[in-house]
């Protein structure tokens, strides 16, 4: 496959010449489709590179081809979405999304890193590093697509590794970052292109007969995934899992909304429970270049565990106002504090704030 792909001029003019291009630019992704130029995403923002030639439809089959396996590459022709990872030179690991629009196949493909990321080097606050070493119980991560969350996630299992002795089974939609045992012994499944399990449930499913400590959920999006995770949970492991939602207690109310009425209260019992730590975070542009991580964080004090239990959702925000002490703050408060210290813009502050439904100010 390496052959083949090397070989290819597509491969060289694009890929190569793209990703040498990110010692400049910085950008976390790439964007192709056919007849049209290239397009990198800088700091959040897309930028299109206009002076590259557009690719044919046969480049971006040739990639497509030595990427996928036979079964993904029928699965894309008839209409499916593929992700996966692959490698087109050592020591080189690409994410790849392939779908299909009205020119084609286009490509979204984001160089990833193999080392997992150090919750120290990212910020994480002490409150969420704590929690990954709690036995058993429940750590959401949320935010929008592109805010950082499997990052984070991965920092937590690392941090795990390097200080307990456990079991950790990560189910990923496709492995980004690659863990090697250190205190811990870890398995990575890359779910739902057909690799390692066809779905999240049913990897959960089959993980909790794999006799784990601790399970990481890449997504929990669905109504199976979220009871199996509330139930993981409950029965003594601990579960870290992401969601897409706008602020922590969005989450809650989302989880507790995928249930059926009848199934309320008990859902809001196992979350008071078993939840340990939220957050909700993003990635927003510094004022020197490149992103910085802004978080919400949620620690399940007591009034937290009243507030849920009574469905009190919307008064969470005024608990993680007034709990500082015990670790908390809310996303808008921590932009204050990136503001003040010149890190970030107003206007950033401004443009996200005012465009996060949910988001109080």
């Amino acid at each position: 496959m390496l052959g083949a792909l090397v070989g290819s001029s597509f491969f060289m003019e694009y890929l190569v010449a793209l990703l040498d291009r990110n010692k400049d630019l910085h950008f976390s992704d790439i964007h192709l489709a056919v007849g049209v130029p290239p397009a990198v995403r800088v700091d959040g923002k897309m930028k299109s590179l206009k002076e590259s030639t557009p690719p044919t439809a046969e480049d971006i089959d040739t990639i497509v081809r030595v990427a996928m396996t036979e079964r993904q590459y029928r699965d894309l022709q008839a209409g499916g979405e593929i992700d996966t990872v692959f490698i087109p030179v050592p020591g080189m690991r690409l994410r790849l999304n392939a779908y299909q629009e009205r020119h084609g196949v286009a490509l979204a493909l984001r160089a990833i890193r193999s080392l997992p990321p150090d919750a120290e080097d990212l910020g994480l606050p002490d409150s969420l590093k704590s929690a990954a070493l709690r036995p058993s119980g429940l750590i959401l991560i949320v935010g929008p697509a592109g805010s950082g969350k499997s990052t984070t996630a991965a920092a937590l299992v690392e941090h795990i590794n390097a200080h307990e002795e456990r079991h950790i089974i990560t189910l990923e939609e496709s492995i980004e970052y690659l863990h090697e045992n250190n205190r811990s012994f870890i398995n990575q499944r890359s779910v739902g292109t057909g690799e390692h399990s066809v779905s999240f449930a049913h990897a959960l499913i089959a993980a909790l007969r794999e006799d784990p400590d601790v399970i990481s959920i890449g997504d929990m999006r669905d109504h199976a995934t979220m009871a199996l995770a509330l139930s993981a949970a409950e029965t003594g492991h601990l579960v870290i899992a992401q969601m897409h939602a706008g602020t922590t207690y969005q989450a809650i109310s989302r989880i507790v909304s995928s249930f059926s009425n009848d199934e309320h209260r008990h859902v809001r019992e196992q979350l008071a429970q078993r939840l340990i730590i939220a957050t909700a975070q993003r990635l927003l542009p510094m004022t020197t270049g490149g992103r910085t991580l802004a978080m919400e964080v949620l620690v399940n004090t007591h009034a937290i565990r009243v507030q849920i239990r009574e469905n009190n959702l919307q008064g969470i925000s005024d608990s993680i106002r007034t709990g500082r002490e015990s670790g908390m703050f809310l996303l808008e408060d921590h932009m204050d504090e990136l503001l003040r210290r010149g890190i970030i813009e107003g206007e950033t502050v401004r443009r996200y704030l005012g465009h996060e439904e949910g988001v109080t100010h």
